[in-house]
């Protein structure tokens, strides 16, 4: 599946399409200009999803997460809907808000209904700020934390990776 983002691998979020990238690498990874634009130009002509775009189509909970992205293994998923977040707190505002539930008061009602949230997905997100939204991944206790071998490296990464080896000289 294609999701049209650009990944950075060291924080696990997609960056935005040009100038975000250069921006991005020079606030964040302390890159000089001149060299983030030659990593900018391994991009230009491909379509590269912005986070007010609308939004591009996500893995299914049964599809495997997207490599490179943060994982985050403590989720909380909506049984009346597909939001999904990382706190119960938020969880709880978005019942509010979307459904007009509202937590029982007294401790017996509470053990009676079960809770309409479930807990533990795991979860990952394109963005980090704007354009934020959780979804689900399919879990596999053996996943590496980041596939870095040169198979699964794309023209940026390889040159980011160069450019890193260039720099600790």
């Amino acid at each position: 599946m294609e999701f049209e983002i650009i990944t950075c691998v060291d924080h696990g979020y997609s960056l935005y399409k040009p100038p975000g990238i250069r921006r991005y690498l020079v606030s964040r990874h302390m890159y000089d200009w001149k060299d983030t634009k030659k990593v900018e130009d391994e991009f230009q002509g491909l379509k590269i999803r912005f986070p007010l775009d609308p939004r591009p189509q996500e893995p299914r909970p049964q599809d495997h997460l997207v490599p490179h992205l943060k994982l985050h293994k403590n989720g909380f998923g909506c049984n009346f809907c597909d939001h999904i977040c990382l706190t119960e707190g938020s969880m709880l505002a978005h019942l509010r808000t979307a459904h007009d539930w509202r937590k029982p008061r007294q401790r017996m009602d509470r053990e009676k209904e079960s809770q309409p949230w479930k807990e533990g997905p795991w979860v990952q997100t394109f963005f980090r700020s704007t354009g934020l939204h959780y979804f689900e991944v399919s879990r596999n206790e053996k996943r590496q934390e980041k596939a870095m071998d040169s198979q699964n490296l794309t023209r940026g990464e390889r040159f980011l990776q160069e450019l890193r080896a260039k720099r600790q000289r």
